[in-house]
């Protein structure tokens, strides 16, 4: 006998799959703010490739939520 019946595993598995756009999101920003903060002290420059990182984060960050939303078919919800 299952717990759920078919409309609640459908609402799981959209929990599943827009629950972690705010984590994802945050990890982008994340890896580049401190991938180029690591470079900066490695080649002792100014903070540009910091700021760099940065962009390069928020751009991989937008350019995910986009395509989940391109991916969406919002008649189903």
């Amino acid at each position: 006998m299952a717990l759920i019946g078919p409309e609640g595993k459908e609402q799981l598995r959209l929990v599943a799959k827009y629950g972690g756009i705010g984590f994802e999101l945050a990890l982008f920003i994340a890896v580049g703010y401190f991938g180029g903060n690591w470079l900066d002290k490695k080649f002792g420059t100014a903070p540009w490739l910091m700021y760099v990182g940065l962009g390069i984060g928020i751009a991989g960050g937008v350019n995910s939520i986009v395509r989940l939303v391109k991916s969406t078919d919002f008649n189903k919800l």
